[in-house]
C-alpha cells in the first residue's frame, strides 16, 4: 500500500470537520421519522361472508390510528373504518 502526505493546513481539517457534523445533524434532524398506517383509505363494510380472517392494528408511534384490515377469501386485504357500524358489530363478534 502506498502512503500519500498531503499537505493539508489544519483551519482547512478543522472546517471540514465542522461541515461534516453540520450535515451529519441537519439529517438527522430534517429527515422525519418514517411513520406509515397500513390503511390509506378504509371502507365501511364488506360482505361478511368473504371475510377469512380481521386484523386489528391499535394506535402506535408508527400510526396514530386504530385500524382494521379483513382478508377476503380471495386473499385481497380491505381496510375497515374503524368507526362504523359494521365494523363495530364485526369486531363484538369476533371478540366473543
Amino acid at each position: 500500500f502506498l502512503t500519500y502526505a498531503v499537505n493539508i493546513s489544519p483551519q482547512l481539517l478543522r472546517n471540514a470537520v465542522v461541515v461534516k457534523k453540520t450535515i451529519n445533524s441537519l439529517f438527522y434532524t430534517v429527515i422525519p421519522d418514517i411513520r406509515y398506517c397500513h390503511c390509506i383509505k378504509t371502507i365501511r363494510a364488506v360482505r361478511r361472508s368473504r371475510i377469512a380472517d380481521v386484523n386489528v392494528y391499535e394506535p402506535s408511534p408508527a400510526c396514530p390510528h386504530r385500524e382494521v384490515i379483513v382478508t377476503m377469501t380471495d386473499n385481497s386485504q380491505r381496510c375497515l373504518d374503524p368507526e362504523s357500524k359494521f365494523t363495530k358489530n364485526l369486531l363484538r363478534g369476533v371478540e366473543n
